[in-house]
């Protein structure tokens, strides 16, 4: 049959796995498209990846640039600006300013040419003097202008600067500045300072700066622009022909923020836009700002998108040829090691559980026990499957809650349960305590429940132990505080008795020897009876010694009640110094050298004048004693008396040389009753007296060793003033 034939009783041409290849065309159409759609979205991706990159790099490297425009800029400004001030504070030209009317020509010349010298020197395009009107009278470029020095109005065909900005400005008493331009590419920058003689205004000092000088020395190899507040361009070195003559609101910006968060702007007036970066410089009132292509940032985009199309088509028909060789045999071996590492993991959990391990069923049946649970619980495998383990609780209201989870297994309600605690019944009898955990697990497509029991009877024992040994402290700790209050109360009172004994033996003491020396002068009195001239003396010395008693008398009354006089301001230092000049008769028969020192002569405090002179006549009295009193001390007696200023504070000390008192001494110093004098010179109540008193002023007694002999002050607040 020839090949015509064939075709006409429609002989099919291609094989049956031809038919089969073309019947999976579409999935393998569809998988083709994904992988270029994929690989297109890459591409992308990485194009953008790449330009944002870019942009970024870029944005940084301008970002250095403008830092160097604008400190460079900074730099060239700032070596003119002590100029104006310079000449600001000539004498000459203040004198010339002075006597401006009556001038002669030499001293107009004489300033001019000064000034030519000083721009010279300085490289600056102009100098020049405006008197207070705004006129100039002395400039630099004289001889361009002769008759400039002459009437010092012609200047600038007569132009005058009392409405300039910068002359303003200086007139104000800040540094004039102004950037100036006459419309026809002439352009200047002027900076001013006033000129003052006794604070008058009489002129300013300005100095011109040549723009053309100033673009020379910032001739960098990028585009920049120096505008105005009002965005009018004021000077540039563009390398590019840009869609704006002078003013930057031609500008079509866009802004893009980029993926590191940066906000960046974009200038679209071109076919290729310009990355424009600014910095706003606030005390010149200009903006500074940059102009970068982004076609180099294209470009390497470009460049990494290509690589990343090839790179991606490569690593596709690559995938694909290891697809196809290795796909069985990794499933396979995947899926055997899987299987593996399963039963070698749960072989692991079983043998190495440190709990007992059961799994039951929805009935709550136990199907499997491991080791541990059956050595735990003396039991046997066999007599463990198939057994209810509801049967092996017990105490009805520990375990009531895991009852009710058990009853709850087979009727699709289940909560599992951690860590609680519950009682089992060992197989011998014994009852043991146990933390009962249970949760679900899924094997087979069948619903099983895992439970853990752990053995905590030595974890009972244990706390059972710690509660005694915890009762045990807290009974003895009971003990001992009781024990303690007592011993306390009993050492409180023994020492009220103390205080009380030296209290009565004092006042006995005190009050002894002016009643026998009263009962001797009665006795002598009724003797000579019959001689009044011997009368009035004998009764004198009653008087003294009643007198006397009084005093004892009046130190305890001072030490029982407070004193109810209203405070008011004093000065510290007027009572230090009054205290003092009442105690110079005994220094000065004593031999007691003073020395005061004061950091201020008006220290005020809130107290009673009378209540601070006793105050500082006990501390120097005590003082004195010291130093008079002390055994085998043959050094001179020095008494020193200091006012100090501690923030909101005073302190007044007094410190001697005497022998001083030691630490055990000095816990008892300002006790009532308490003192190291032998019996008969004083009740020890003077400086319990004292500390009360300083109480009373909200302030503190302060004691400190001052070898030789002891310091002993106080510390009151300083009054604040009306």
């Amino acid at each position: 049959m020839s090949k015509l034939d064939i075709n006409h009783h429609n002989t099919p041409i291609y094989p049956a796995s031809d038919q089969v290849s073309h019947s999976q065309f579409k999935p393998v159409l569809a998988l083709s498209l994904a992988i270029f759609a994929l690989g297109l979205l890459l591409s992308l991706a990485v194009y953008l990846f790449r330009y944002n990159w870019a942009l970024i790099d870029l944005h940084q490297n301008n970002s250095n640039r403008l830092l160097n425009t604008v400190t460079s800029l900074r730099n060239e400004i700032a070596q003119y600006q002590d100029l104006p001030y310079f000449l600001a504070q000539n004498r000459e030209i203040k004198n010339f300013l002075v006597n401006l009317a009556d001038a002669s020509q030499n001293s107009k010349a004489e300033i001019n040419r000064y000034l030519e010298q000083t721009n010279l020197i300085a490289g600056t395009s102009a100098l020049m003097i405006l008197n207070e009107q705004g006129h100039a009278v002395a400039y630099s470029n004289w001889r361009q202008f002769p008759r400039a020095s002459i009437d010092g109005k012609r200047l600038k065909q007569g132009a005058s600067y009392h409405q300039h900005d910068f002359f303003l400005q200086a007139w104000s008493g800040d540094l004039g500045r102004q950037f100036w331009t006459d419309g026809q590419g002439n352009s200047a920058y002027y900076l001013a300072a006033p000129i003052h003689i006794k604070e008058a205004f009489v002129g300013s000092a300005v100095v011109r700066i040549d723009v053309v000088k100033l673009k020379r020395q910032l001739a960098f190899a990028y585009d920049y622009y120096v505008s105005d507040d009002n965005n009018n361009l004021l000077f540039a070195n563009l390398t590019q022909a840009y869609n704006f003559d002078k003013n930057l609101v031609a500008l079509k910006v866009k802004i893009q923020q980029l993926t590191d968060g940066r906000t960046i702007e974009l200038e679209n007036t071109f076919a290729q836009p310009q990355l424009h970066q600014w910095v706003q410089l606030q005390d010149l009132h200009w903006r500074v700002g940059l102009l970068t292509p982004t076609r180099q940032a294209q470009q390497q985009a470009l460049i990494a998108g290509a690589i990343a199309a090839g790179g991606y088509l490569a690593f596709v028909l690559f995938a694909l040829y290891l697809r196809e060789s290795y796909q069985k045999r990794q499933s396979r071996e995947k899926v055997i090691q899987t299987q593996i590492e399963s039963e070698k993991r749960q072989r692991q959990i079983i043998n190495n559980a440190q709990v007992g391990l059961l799994t039951v069923d929805k009935r709550g049946t136990i199907i499997f026990a491991n080791a541990l649970f059956i050595e735990q619980f003396s039991a046997q495998s066999e007599t463990l499957v198939n057994k209810k383990l509801i049967n092996l609780l017990t105490g009805a209201s520990a375990n009531q809650l895991i009852k009710e989870c058990l009853v709850k297994l087979g009727q699709g309600v289940f909560s599992p349960l951690q860590g609680q605690e519950a009682s089992f019944r060992r197989f011998d009898g014994t009852v043991v305590p146990v933390l009962f955990s249970i949760q679900s697990m899924l094997a087979e497509n069948n619903t099983f429940y895992l439970v853990t029991i752990m053995d905590i009877t030595r974890r009972k024992a244990l706390e059972q132990q710690l509660l005694q040994v915890n009762q045990s402290l807290e009974q003895q700790v009971e003990q001992r505080t009781a024990a303690l209050k007592s011993t306390q109360a009993e050492l409180v009172q023994a020492e009220k008795l103390a205080a009380l004994g030296r209290m009565s033996t004092g006042v006995v003491h005190e009050l002894n020897q002016p009643l026998t020396a009263m009962r001797n002068y009665l006795a002598i009195i009724k003797q000579v009876s019959h001689s009044p001239e011997f009368l009035g003396e004998n009764l004198s010395q009653l008087n003294v010694l009643v007198d006397r008693m009084a005093a004892i008398t009046g130190q305890l009354k001072t030490f029982a009640y407070k004193n109810s006089q209203p405070l008011e301001q004093i000065n510290l230092v007027a009572v230090v110094n009054k205290v003092a000049s009442l105690f110079q008769p005994k220094f000065e028969q004593e031999r007691i050298a003073l020395s005061m020192s004061f950091e201020q002569e008006q220290v005020h405090v809130m107290a009673d004048w009378v209540r601070l002179e006793q105050v500082l006549t006990n501390l120097i009295e005590n003082a004195c004693q010291a130093m008079i009193g002390a055994e085998n001390n043959t050094a001179a007696h020095q008494l020193s008396i200091a006012v100090l200023i501690e923030h909101q504070n005073v302190m007044v000390t007094v410190a001697d040389n005497g022998p001083g008192i030691d630490e055990q001494q000095q816990q008892h110093l300002f006790e009532p009753f308490y003192t190291t004098k032998p019996m008969g010179q004083g009740l020890g109540l003077g400086l319990a007296i004292v500390h009360n008193i300083v109480n009373d002023l909200e302030g503190k007694m302060v004691v400190s060793d001052h070898q030789p002999g002891l310091k002993i002050g106080f510390v009151l607040p300083i009054a604040q003033e009306k």
